[in-house]
């Protein structure tokens, strides 16, 4: 489905074979990053959604979950670094 969604958003031109091979990798790139997400590696899984949302292959409404993804992880990673201080 995540394929569907990048593919539809890419014009069809003669570089095809290297768009669809950009395609490819972008999709796998978020089932890997959401695998990520899902198993607590945020920081793999942060790397993985910029590198989407880089490509500019994906959708605007797909940009925009990704984002939030991104934006809760900031927020987590923050939180995580927060408890590690040490109070003085």
């Amino acid at each position: 489905r995540v394929l569907d969604m990048i593919s539809s958003v890419i014009n069809r031109t003669e570089q095809q074979p290297e768009i669809d091979k950009q395609a490819k990798e972008i999709t796998e790139l978020y089932y890997s990053s959401m695998a990520f997400y899902r198993t607590g590696q945020l920081t793999k899984a942060r790397e993985g959604f910029i590198k989407i949302l880089k490509s500019s292959l994906i959708p605007d409404s797909m940009a925009k979950t990704i984002r939030g993804y991104i934006s809760d992880i900031d927020n987590s990673l923050t939180k995580n670094e927060m408890t590690k201080e040490p109070k003085q």
